[in-house]
């Protein structure tokens, strides 16, 4: 049996796009691929998360970090960064040798792709790394440099997006690399939605991380306006948590939207599902995208989408074909898109048909199936067949078991 380790930025019981895209792209290889072992390997942000579980039938190993998620003022981003990366060179390589994989897939660039490709070459593994495409803009010198250093040593580069690969592109060398893109995916099935009963009210829901970039604070702004234009038929739920939270409910409060708006946090994967099954549209208003795996679980859901013309999100969105693009930081837009969808059903019941037969072109199954692929062009399968791996590992004392 082969043995596959993705070391990922953040995993369950954090709820994200990024930890619901590794959980999927795991699900996909399982389902694929029977003949795999797999394992989770990530940082452990608090003392109540394990240090070591099975979820779902998938090791998950959590090393001890120092890496604050949100950070603050007072610890600038980049130097949370280096701190986490000077760390990870002791926790990571130690959990890789007890992991002891055929391979792995590195999930996201910062803060762990560093350590991991310093331990994964020393100890002759094959590797592929995955950008979600927010890591790359960092403009620190120091940790450019270890970018460069992590793409030249790995086997392949995956990303969800053309914009992702143009992004690189723009901002490094990218000679001899090999870039792929490798959309993301999602299980129709699991997103079933129930018949939507037309309502006076109608139900608008955002899912996002609570921060300025994602763009929070213009869809609040373009329901104030709707409201004091004395169009009141809207109600929205905003689900997602992040430093940005206090502002956004101030905002709301100032603008009167108290029981418009409902701010309600992170909540569970399944009760996410019921938010998008019980709305009727689903605005995303951020300011920068590169891929937007929520957009896939509205259209699951029959929601009928409003939502930035940028970053990937044109990739999966044509503009009046399967939504509604805008400009991304312009709340009237969104205000004029609300008012338009709300009068015109026909635009909308055409939006949200071709949304859902868009969904066929992303597929975990496949996108697992061509990651699969890729490995097997650039590791024949796994390690360097010219290694003796159990001889490296057996001289170092290496046990497969957490101590």
């Amino acid at each position: 049996m082969k043995s596959l380790v993705v070391i990922t930025t953040s995993y369950f019981p954090f709820n994200g796009g990024g930890e619901v895209g590794v959980k999927r792209f795991i699900q996909g290889i399982k389902a694929s691929y029977k003949d795999y072992r797999i394992s989770v390997l990530t940082p452990r942000y608090h003392s109540s998360h394990p240090e070591f579980e099975t979820r779902d039938g998938v090791e998950v190993f959590r090393y001890n970090s120092c890496f604050i998620r949100y950070p603050s003022r007072l610890l600038p981003n980049s130097v949370n960064i280096l701190v986490h990366m000077i760390y990870g060179f002791i926790s990571i390589g130690r959990y890789i040798k007890r992991i002891n994989p055929d391979f792995a897939m590195i999930n996201f660039l910062l803060p762990s792709a560093f350590p991991a490709i310093y331990h994964l070459r020393r100890l002759h593994i094959s590797n592929l790394l995955f950008l979600a495409g927010n890591d790359i803009h960092n403009k620190n010198f120091i940790i450019k440099r270890t970018n460069d250093y992590v793409f030249k040593r790995t086997g392949g580069i995956i990303m969800a997006s053309e914009f992702v690969r143009k992004s690189i592109k723009d901002q490094y060398e990218t000679k001899g690399l090999n870039l792929n893109v490798i959309p993301y995916g999602i299980d129709i099935d699991e997103y079933s939605c129930v018949t939507k009963k037309v309502a006076a009210q109608v139900k608008i829901l955002c899912v996002q991380r609570l921060v300025r970039i994602k763009g929070t604070e213009y869809l609040v702004l373009a329901l104030g306006r709707l409201i004091s234009e004395g169009i009141s038929n809207f109600v929205v739920d905003i689900v997602g948590d992040g430093e940005d939270r206090s502002r956004l409910e101030d905002l709301a409060a100032s603008l009167n939207l108290q029981g418009r708006v409902t701010f309600h946090g992170n909540v569970e994967n399944d009760k996410i599902k019921r938010f998008y099954q019980n709305s009727d549209f689903f605005i995303f208003p951020t300011l920068t995208e590169p891929f937007g795996i929520v957009l896939l679980e509205a259209m699951a859901t029959s929601n009928i989408i409003i939502a930035s013309r940028c970053g990937a999100i044109p990739e999966i969105l044509r503009d009046q074909h399967t939504g509604i693009l805008v400009e991304p930081g312009v709340p009237g837009g969104i205000r004029q898109a609300m008012e338009r969808l709300a009068d015109d059903a026909e635009l909308g019941m055409k939006l949200e048909k071709r949304g859902y037969e868009r969904l066929r072109r992303f597929s975990w199954i496949e996108a697992a199936k061509q990651t699969h692929a890729l490995y097997e062009r650039v590791a024949g399968g796994g390690r360097d067949p010219s290694i003796n791996h159990s001889s490296v590992l057996q001289q170092r004392g290496v046990d497969r078991a957490v101590s």
